[in-house]
């Protein structure tokens, strides 16, 4: 009876480890090399732990996110597939796996062990960088794919985008005509690009794990604020109530991304009322979309759009108030400056906006009569006046055309280069 007990257990136990091993061999031979055994804990990930990525992989492993692979490693250090990114955002979103891809276009993804992951990141239309029929899982992803596909979840160029493209690059390889500049420029500004790339961002290099986790995790991290300002401070500081969640008091500050029915505003220029969506981090908006009544400030942004910034907002709101006298010696200057551009001397200039007319036809006397036509954009007609002295008229011409210069010079819109041979001469 003991030698059949003994027997039995010896079985038992040749049958369990058999199991095991046949358990161990089927996930390996499934999903070689791949992010897919059990979820485990942090501290079970002991590569990971000499990361510099280690509290984002940590954070990410916590909550189900990454998993390792069977041998209980992270590799960080590791080029990371696209499978595995999709696996990664897809359980960081929290988004769930789809059954299949039968309904994806892809046709090398079907009974993959990431078939789900990459059916739900394609509903939720975040696949940016596979846009043929193959999707490639086992690719390596470079780091504007990464980026570009994590910043598909906050709607950039949709609220931002136009702001962003007139904003400097942070990175020396990465300019405002690349594709991604305003997806890149986001990232940066949002704190979700690692700070070890430096000034050279690197678009085409291979991404590893360590940097698609902490990319990901920097991302799951913001919150996303939509609502109405309840309150609204001069230092910046708002109010924002959501539907069925509590009050969120947000710092918005000189670094925070504003725009303000369309425009870039100032911090403390968002008003009671305001719908708004914030994209933040803690306490600190880093972006803010909002839409509201229709203020004096916002003319004034329109205006200074509109000219270039050739005038500063406070020369455009004393403007707006017909308050010349105070702007004068602050617009003469840039005004003489932009003249000069279009192609008058330093005293053709001064003399428009003096308005000295007594000297303009004497000045007028030392350009030949092809320089003038050419560089003033006067009718030719004018020069003979011009030549033969015939004074009254280009006083009459000079006085009917000084608010075209003038404004043609503020706006900056070349009026004076194209030349103007439809008017005709007083004298003619």
């Amino acid at each position: 009876m003991l030698k059949t007990t003994r027997m039995k257990a010896i079985v038992a136990a040749a049958l369990a480890v058999l199991a095991l091993l046949t358990l161990s061999m089927r996930i390996t031979a499934d999903e070689p090399g791949t992010d897919t055994a059990t979820a485990v804990k942090a501290e079970t990930l002991e590569d990971a732990k000499y990361s510099w990525a280690r509290d984002d992989i940590g954070a990410l492993a916590d909550q189900g996110a990454v998993i390792g692979y069977p041998d209980g490693t992270f590799k960080p250090n590791q080029p990371i597939t696209r499978a595995e990114f999709a696996a990664m955002l897809s359980r960081a979103l929290g988004l769930e796996a789809g059954e299949s891809a039968e309904d994806l276009l892809y046709t090398d993804v079907k009974d993959h062990w990431a078939e789900g992951y990459i059916a739900s990141l394609s509903d939720n239309q975040l696949l940016s960088f596979a846009d043929g029929e193959s999707f490639e899982p086992d690719k390596h992803m470079i780091r504007s794919e990464v980026v570009g596909a994590i910043m598909k979840v906050i709607p950039v160029d949709e609220k931002f985008g136009n702001l962003l493209e007139e904003v400097d690059s942070s990175f020396v390889d990465v300019t405002s005509e690349d594709e991604l500049f305003r997806q890149v420029e986001a990232a940066e500004r949002l704190g979700i690009i690692p700070i070890h790339f430096g000034t050279a961002f690197g678009p085409n290099r291979t991404a590893t794990r360590a940097e698609a986790a902490a990319m990901v995790r920097r991302l799951t991290s913001l919150d996303v604020i939509e609502g109405v300002i309840t309150s609204a401070d001069p230092e910046g500081a708002i109010v924002v109530a959501t539907e069925g969640n509590p009050e969120s008091k947000l710092n918005v500050s000189s670094g925070t991304l504003t725009v303000r029915n369309g425009i870039a505003a100032r911090s403390n220029a968002l008003k009671e009322g305001d719908m708004v969506y914030v994209v933040a981090s803690g306490s600190d908006a880093k972006f803010v979309h909002s839409i509201g009544e229709l203020t004096q400030e916002d003319l004034v942004a329109r205006a200074a759009s509109a000219v270039k910034g050739l005038l500063t907002e406070e020369e455009i709101a004393a403007l707006i108030r017909g308050d010349f006298d105070t702007v004068e010696q602050q617009l003469a200057p840039k005004v003489k400056e932009r003249l000069i551009d279009q192609g008058l001397s330093d005293e053709e200039a001064d003399a428009l906006l003096s308005r000295n007319w007594d000297s303009i036809p004497a000045l007028l006397q030392e350009r030949a009569v092809s320089s003038v036509s050419k560089q003033l954009g006067v009718p030719p007609e004018l020069i003979v006046d011009t030549v033969k002295q015939k004074w009254d008229s280009v006083r009459s011409f000079a006085e009917q055309k000084l608010t075209e210069y003038v404004i043609a010079a503020l706006a900056g819109t070349g009026a004076l280069d194209k030349g103007s041979n439809t008017g005709s001469s007083a004298g003619a």
